[in-house]
C-alpha cells in the first residue's frame, strides 16, 4: 500500500511502478504509462498523451465515489464520501498493470484543477507467489 507521496518515489525502479499502479513527480512522462482517469460519464480513460506527472490543486474538502462496489475492500463502503481538506493528486501515470480503480475523485479546476475523475483508491495485483512447503 502507498499513501500520499510514496508514489512520488523510485521513478525509474520498474517493480516499484507497477506495484503503485501511477506515480507522480520524478520527471515521470508517457514513456512511464498513461494516464488513469474517470469522464463525467463515469468511464474509465487511459490517456496516452505526451505530458509530465504529478500535480495538485489548492488544499480542499473533496468528495470520494466508489467506482468499483464488488470489490472485497469497497463492497461495503458507502457511494461517496467527504474527504477532509487534502491535496488531490491529478494527472498521476504509469503502467497501471493489474490495477482496479476502487475509488475517484473530481479535481475540480475552481481549485486549480484539471476537471477530471482522479484515482484515489486503487488495487493493484503484483506476482502472485505461490510456495512449496516439503512434507
Amino acid at each position: 500500500m502507498t499513501v500520499h507521496a510514496a508514489n512520488n518515489s523510485f521513478p525509474e525502479w520498474k517493480a516499484y511502478n507497477e506495484m503503485i499502479g501511477l506515480g507522480g513527480w520524478g520527471n515521470r512522462n508517457e514513456s512511464d504509462g498513461p494516464y488513469v482517469y474517470f469522464d463525467d460519464a463515469g468511464n474509465k480513460i487511459v490517456d496516452h498523451a505526451k505530458g509530465g506527472a504529478g500535480g495538485h490543486g489548492k488544499q480542499h474538502e473533496f468528495e470520494v465515489v466508489t467506482r468499483d462496489k464488488e470489490h472485497p475492500i469497497t463492497e461495503n463502503m458507502p457511494d461517496t464520501w467527504l474527504q477532509s481538506k487534502d491535496e488531490l493528486y491529478n494527472r498521476l501515470r504509469g503502467p497501471a498493470k493489474n490495477m482496479t480503480v476502487l475509488a475517484t475523485a473530481f479535481d475540480d479546476k475552481k481549485y486549480n484543477g484539471f476537471g477530471r475523475h482522479e484515482p484515489v483508491l486503487m488495487a493493484i495485483t503484483y506476482k502472485k507467489v505461490g510456495f512449496f512447503i516439503p512434507r
